[in-house]
């Protein structure tokens, strides 16, 4: 695996220090047709400078790629951002109480992964595969399918966030006012969801 990671304001705690680092990612990127087919290239793009798009600009269309992410349910996603981001002092959540985190961002996964209203049925249909954390063993087992692997005997989990007291701790308001805001984010998922259902042995 190849890490395509970009920097973060815990590990470059000076402004300056951190924007050159920033362009240093930026106008870097992995050459592509220098991987070998058994390279995965693992990366999180959500940060608008680094959109997936921008960092590999013919990537949607280039046919030697298989691209392979995996989507949360909407709300899990950003209960475990917030805890997280709390948990390792981020910027991103700063002064922030968890009401009004769930305000920000709204259609996170859809700006991530580039989809509109209008394309985000084709968008995800032009990935190789797209799993759901919620039914990681499923996911991990249609996608060694795909891949003609075995399926790993022991599966690892890493970096959880045990969020259930956080949303344990949201009314019925603020859940159904994330769900309005975050619209196309649960079309997403759920045509995601629905996918990864239909081929369900």
């Amino acid at each position: 695996m190849k890490k395509d990671y970009s920097p973060h304001e815990i590990i470059f705690r000076d402004k300056k220090r951190l924007e050159e680092e920033f362009e240093k990612f930026e106008n870097f990127p992995p050459d592509l047709k220098t991987l070998k087919p058994w390279v995965i290239l693992a990366g999180h793009y959500h940060n608008s400078r680094f959109r997936l798009s921008k960092r590999f600009p013919d990537i949607y269309e280039n046919q030697k790629v298989k691209l392979i992410t995996f989507v949360r349910d909407p709300l899990a996603h950003h209960l475990s951002m917030y805890k997280f981001g709390k948990k390792k002092g981020h910027d991103f959540v700063k002064g922030l109480s968890l009401s009004d985190y769930l305000k920000k961002d709204s259609n996170f996964l859809a700006a991530t992964l580039e989809c509109t209203l209008e394309n985000y049925k084709s968008r995800i249909d032009g990935y190789f595969f797209a799993g759901i954390v919620e039914e990681y063993e499923e996911s991990l087992r249609q996608l060694s399918n795909k891949l003609g692997k075995a399926m790993v005997e022991k599966i690892p989990f890493e970096n959880q966030t045990n969020s259930n007291m956080l949303y344990e701790s949201l009314s019925e308001e603020e859940i159904n006012l994330f769900r309005e805001s975050n619209k196309l984010d649960y079309l997403i998922y759920t045509y995601c969801l629905t996918k990864l259902q239909s081929n369900v042995v």
